[in-house]
């Protein structure tokens, strides 16, 4: 699914298009395979599962194949639907409350386009200890990644950055001072506005599933991961995406269920549902 479990290195929430294998959702040597706790329920294989094909129901949106939580040590790596009960809370709301949330956007990211542009395949960026610069592979095929400078977020004194693979791309942190790469993301890092957390979320077609990873930002100004989840029954819509934090606590995402995420024409699915995603 992605390299979304670097522990020691982050702790974010974004959104995206498709993962490379299932080391992805593959969780680092703290976690515990196959536990199961209070907070996550196990479905029944008796019980009907909705007909996604009809739209999402606030039934369907906690069922994760894996997750891993920071915060009470639980996890699930077994690829069994579980739903998940804690940690954050989902819920289904209109395209009109949607819609009325829009002015409710932050973007605490500066950019800086004109100072840092590209020449050629070249991407140069200053850092306290003196230029670095990111080279492009565009004919590299397999190897091949292209960097692109997206952003600068002054209170973490980082440069935020894009990267393209051959068949995936990811989102990292450079820190100003150091030009060292200090956190990777699965999609683009949405930043809370209290400057507590970070959320990512990316639209995995491989495994049909909306990844997410949640970071909190400490009072030094790092970054921890608290939740890393791939949500089974639905996926973060993608052209155009739309995801924003509304409070410091809560995000909307406009999604689409996982098994009719394309039409049959093989073209995106545009019968969007809104999703509200809250902190607990």
């Amino acid at each position: 699914m992605k390299y979304i479990f670097y522990t020691l290195l982050f702790l974010t929430v974004s959104c995206k298009k498709t993962p490379t294998n299932n080391a992805k959702m593959v969780l680092v040597d703290t976690i515990q395979k196959n536990r199961i706790n209070n907070n996550i329920e196990p479905i029944n294989n008796k019980s009907k599962i909705t007909n996604l094909q009809k739209g999402l129901t606030n039934n369907d949106l906690c069922f994760v194949n894996n997750f891993y939580s920071k915060i009470d040590n639980s996890s699930n790596t077994n690829e069994q639907e579980f739903c998940l009960k804690s940690i954050i809370n989902l819920t289904l709301i209109s395209k009109k409350e949607f819609q009325g949330l829009l002015n409710s956007k932050s973007n605490l990211y500066i950019s800086n386009r004109t100072k840092y542009s590209k020449n050629d395949t070249i991407l140069e960026l200053k850092t306290k200890n003196g230029s670095i610069k990111l080279i492009d592979k565009p004919d590299n095929e397999e190897s091949m990644i292209i960097n692109n400078y997206v952003g600068e977020v002054k209170f973490l004194n980082i440069y935020l950055i894009s990267r393209n693979f051959w068949e995936d791309t990811d989102y990292i942190y450079l820190d100003k001072e150091t030009g060292k790469m200090t956190n990777q993301f699965i999609d683009y890092p949405y930043i809370s506005p209290n400057k507590n957390y970070i959320i990512s979320l990316y639209s995995n077609g491989y495994e049909k599933s909306g990844d997410l990873t949640l970071h909190k930002i400490t009072n030094k100004n790092t970054l921890e991961l608290e939740l890393t989840a791939s949500f089974s029954r639905w996926m973060p819509a993608l052209e155009p995406q739309e995801c924003f934090w509304i409070t410091d606590k809560q995000f909307v995402v406009k999604v689409l269920p996982s098994k009719s995420f394309w039409k049959k024409n093989g073209s995106y699915n545009d019968n969007f549902q809104y999703l509200k995603i809250s902190i607990l």
